[in-house]
């Protein structure tokens, strides 16, 4: 079979009669109030008043040949209300959301499903003008570590699988065929009438014995069941069965089509009216041999200038290859320039130039590169009198095959490697040992801060391990920091099988790191680390701290030195960054024998977690204040009065700032309505609802009581009200008459609303927080500078390539999520959830494994049972059940809840933000004590390097440049205090 994405490493790469290509002959197609302009320059123009219609302009036919993929490039501004910005083909394309006045560059893989490709640039629902420009194809050209099976296939075990990465952007790496005029649109197929999709499935060097698919089906309004068809090693196609609500999207291929080489699987509705939309496909085969294992991987991809006349030799395009070999064909004698660019995995920039001599007819031409084309993270060859360049980016990596910022400690056991590396990393389990050494473990860190440490461990055979950390001593004083202060934890692995976004693979990845003693099991030639958690009690004193690691493995007995280096400053215990993340015990209590029994201490247990890891959390009845209505005389007619019981509502707050150090708390009002962009709901005070001619007078009495034991009590600056989640312009009004009633009753209760600021909610909101990628710095500032604060949130979104909370992103993801945070001057943080293991919609009948399925699938919003819509790996869910539930168990009373690297590193960043708080505080106050020159030097360590993140959507991966900077801020702050 012929799979796109790997045709290019067998064949020579050509191009039939090709040349830089621009769409040319735009056509536009709109309603009668949309109106379309090409100007002079070949920009497109979409304007008018759009409405529920879509407007496009559409290009005329090109031809591409079929056995390649192609990169669609293109600049476009406008759209900072709402609506939809579209841009691909007419069967392939993306929809881009708000983007605002400045032009923003945009890219997107591109099939030729058919005889000729049309490019389709438009809006659908936009009111605002837009400008598309730079319009231009490029071929598309991968790097992959083999060229056996796609980037989305493996094989183990005797299993093959096949799990679609429609989350890319483009519908599949395999053959993909399909009939009538269905479309993909951004992550998922669109079925609509008589239309239909096929894939094909083959295994090299073996047959399939039998075989699943599996639909998840995220659009079906009209419940229309997919017709599934299957065809084997050529044969004809024929029924298969259905796909539909009865049996949840799985479907087993009937045994008469086996054993098979190839399998061709066609999917099709079933000729009612209505549309279908699938958003990932999953076919797995039982094999008839077990000893293979294959798998593949996208090292990089490059975008190459589409030409007739110049050619990539395959034979050169690999991942050890040390130089490029490009086929130049030219009419006449010349002498050209080769520019080329190239940096490497440590961020080194080399640059080189030459000339080169073309004879008459095709010419051989290489260019050397620094080291291996796999250790490259970029590379651009240029020849300007061709016109023509070739674009290479490694792929992002979030887990490493190859450790570059591990150090390897020294072990005298014969065939263990350890060694120690950033928390930041995720780690493959076949990582290769770094050959760069150090001679103990070392950390740093304040006094009352964790540090957390990885220590990886691996062996050619398996082992069972044994470790003993001993207490650590200062050199010159001899006070001890007691072992008890340092937590032992296993990095347990979980397997992804359909990766949130680009940026995932299916593999292994870790996260949950339950909690070990002293032993861990090792698998023969996969990597296992331990986490460390080091904590420095309050009132410790600064200098340099000796203990030991003992290992104990295969009889044989190893020491490795730790240094611990304890700054001369100290984190205060209630957060610079405020943040406000759900918790609750109640979704982590169903995987417990007895779960009503164990909720209220899981109800702490979670809440302590957080606290440690500087988080305040909310929980809707934490902060719950008891109230009753008295009627006068008893006379349920009249009037009643709001009688009040604090007794409980104080203990319960004054125990989360004293024992929680909470900077935040979301209290949990009556009589205000609420809701979502879905659903909403009208404020009741018990039996008074809203439209009660009672209604505002209660409502009055109710919030004007709360308001003023608030102010009693010193807690202004505490509360704040979350009633509405993620509004839509539909819902402003509701929205704005709920938060008035706060505003005008409740003062001293902020109102924090999950969306970017808005003219029209001005004077109603306290606190704004929109999702990452909605965060604009100048609107923001502006109501910061009002008087108002700014919060961001990440949740199922925004995916690659932001920040995100996602299992399959890199370690670093949410650390530089705290650095955006402070470069950006956001006041706080809020994730919708840390304990949200199960969803009741994909897991009907049975429980959810967090530790079998990462996945956070969908739930709520009318979703039909059985319906399986991913939010990403891990999305709302920091903390696990405890680790005896792994295995389908259910825990017992005292099994403890397990946490996440993710968590661990989200509190790395929040504590890198108290690093600048202080030395900005430490500036302010002994600048008069410093020279200009050196006010500057502080002054600059204030600013967040653009190695470090220079955007939202550019930052580095590798965890040196902020552990780096880090250990900068810490030396000038001993410094400054110093003075």
């Amino acid at each position: 079979m012929k799979r796109y994405l790997i045709y290019f490493a067998s064949t020579l790469i050509s191009y039939t009669s090709l040349i830089a290509i621009t769409p040319q002959g735009w056509k536009f197609n709109g309603s009668k109030t949309a109106t379309g302009e090409v100007r002079k320059d070949g920009t497109l123009v979409v304007s008018g008043e759009v409405g529920d219609r879509s407007a496009f302009f559409i290009s005329e036919p090109i031809t591409l040949p079929k056995d390649r993929v192609y990169t669609l490039r293109y600049s476009v501004r406008g759209n900072s209300g709402s609506g939809i910005i579209v841009g691909g083909t007419s069967i392939i394309n993306k929809d881009i959301t708000q983007i605002g006045g400045n032009f923003n560059d945009y890219k997107m893989r591109i099939l030729p499903l058919n005889d000729k490709t049309h490019i389709r640039l438009g809006s659908w629902k936009t009111k605002d003008v837009l400008e598309f420009k730079d319009i231009e194809i490029r071929e598309y050209l991968p790097l992959n570590r083999n060229t056996k099976l796609s980037t989305e296939e493996f094989i183990e075990d005797g299993k093959y699988e096949y799990v679609s990465s429609y989350k890319s952007g483009v519908p599949t790496s395999l053959k993909c065929e399909i009939e009538g005029s269905p479309y993909f649109n951004s992550y998922r197929w669109c079925l609509h009438g008589d239309t239909s999709v096929a894939y094909e499935f083959s295994v090299p060097q073996a047959k399939q014995i039998s075989a699943e698919l599996k639909v998840s089906i995220n659009y079906n309004p009209q419940k229309i069941n997919l017709e599934i068809f299957a065809s084997v090693d050529g044969k004809p196609y024929e029924s298969a069965g259905k796909i539909g609500l009865d049996n949840g999207g799985t479907l087993k291929i009937p045994e008469k089509f086996f054993p098979a080489q190839s399998v061709k699987i066609k999917i099709k509705t079933d000729g009612q009216k209505g549309g279908v939309q699938f958003s990932s496909l999953h076919y797995t085969a039982q094999l008839d041999k077990k000893n293979q294992k294959l798998s593949n991987r996208l090292l990089g991809e490059a975008d190459i200038t589409v030409s007739d006349k110049i050619k990539v030799s395959s034979s050169y395009w690999r991942s050890n290859a040390k130089k490029i070999r490009l086929k130049i064909d030219t009419d006449t004698e010349e002498e050209i320039d080769v520019n080329v660019v190239s940096t490497n995995v440590d961020d080194v920039v080399v640059s080189n130039a030459f000339k080169a001599k073309l004879s008459v007819g095709e010419n051989d031409v290489d260019v050397a590169l620094p080291s291996r084309l796999s250790e490259l993270s970029q590379l651009k060859i240029s020849m300007p009198q061709k016109k023509w360049d070739l674009n290479y980016s490694a792929n992002k990596v979030c887990l490493l095959n190859v450790d570059t910022t591990g150090r390897l400690l020294p072990s005298k056991i014969g065939g263990l490697d350890i060694w120690q590396t950033s928390s930041a990393n995720k780690l493959s389990r076949y990582c290769v040992t770094p050959t760069k050494r150090a001679e103990a473990i070392n950390v740093a860190c304040a006094v009352n801060e964790r540090e957390s440490v990885q220590i990886a461990f691996k062996k050619a055979r398996k082992a069972n391990v044994k470790f003993e950390i001993s207490d650590l001593k200062e050199k010159s004083s001899g006070i001890v920091i007691s072992a008890k202060n340092i937590e032992t934890h296993l990095l347990d692995y979980v397997k992804v099988s359909v990766p949130t976004d680009a940026l995932g693979l299916i593999d292994d990845y870790p996260d949950p790191i339950p909690q070990i003693n002293s032993e861990f099991k090792l698998q023969a030639r996969k990597v296992q680390p331990i986490w460390l958690r080091f904590f420095v009690p309050k009132g410790s004193k600064s200098g340099y701290y000796e203990g030991t690691l003992t290992i104990s493995c295969d009889d044989e007995v190893s020491k490795i030195p730790i240094n611990l280096r304890v700054f001369n400053f100290e984190l205060p215990d209630k957060p610079t960054v405020r943040s406000a993340f759900s918790a609750s015990g109640n979704s982590i209590s169903r995987y417990y024998k007895d779960s009503e029994q164990v909720r209220p201490r899981l109800e702490r247990e979670v809440r302590m977690k957080l606290s440690k890891a500087r988080i305040s959390p909310y929980n809707n009845h934490i902060a719950r204040p008891d109230a009753k209505l008295v009627y006068p005389d008893g006379d349920k007619t009249k009037t009643p009065k709001v009688v009040f019981d604090w007794a409980e509502f104080d203990k319960n707050v004054q125990r989360e700032i004293s024992e929680n150090n909470v900077n935040t708390m979301l209290i949990s009002i009556r009589g205000i309505g609420g809701g979502n962009f879905h659903s909403r709901y009208l404020g009741r005070i018990f039996e008074i609802k809203d439209g009660d001619e009672r209604y505002p007078t209660v409502l009055a009495d109710y919030l004007g009581q709360l308001d003023k034991h608030i102010v009693e009590k010193g807690w202004q600056d505490l509360f704040y009200a979350y009633p509405f989640d993620e509004p839509e312009k539909r819902d402003y009004p509701f929205v704005i008459n709920e938060l008035k009633k706060i505003k005008q009753h409740a003062p001293n209760i902020k109102t924090m609303l999950t969306e970017e600021p808005s003219p029209e909610l001005f004077g109603v909101v306290d606190i704004w927080c929109p999702v990452t990628r909605m965060y604009n710095e100048n609107d923001c500032h502006s109501r910061q500078k009002a008087g108002e604060e700014i919060w961001w949130y990440i949740c199922t979104q925004p995916r690659a390539p932001y920040a995100g909370e996602f299992i399959d992103h890199a370690g670093i993801d949410l650390r530089v999520w705290l650095w955006q945070t402070y470069k950006y001057g956001v006041d706080g943080i809020l994730i919708w959830d840390t304990t949200y293991v199960h969803s009741p919609t994909a897991y009907p009948d049975s429980l959810q494994n967090p530790y079998e399925d990462p996945m956070s699938w969908a739930t709520g919003y009318s979703l039909i049972k059985g319906t399986r819509n991913d939010w990403g790996n891990g999305d709302g869910r920091f903390i696990y059940p405890p680790y005896s539930t792994k295995d389908g168990s259910r825990a017992e009373y005292s099994d403890k809840i397990v946490g996440s690297m993710r968590l661990d590193i989200l509190r790395d960043g929040i504590e890198d933000v108290e690093y600048f708080t202080i030395l900005k505080r430490l500036l302010k106050e002994k600048s008069n004590k410093l020279s200009k020159a050196e006010c500057g030097n502080y002054a600059k360590l204030l600013e967040v390097p653009e190695t470090i993140t220079k955007s939202l959507t550019e930052f580095s991966f590798n965890p040196k440049y902020i552990e780096e900077h880090r250990l900068l801020i810490a030396d000038a702050i001993e410094a400054l205090i110093a003075k």
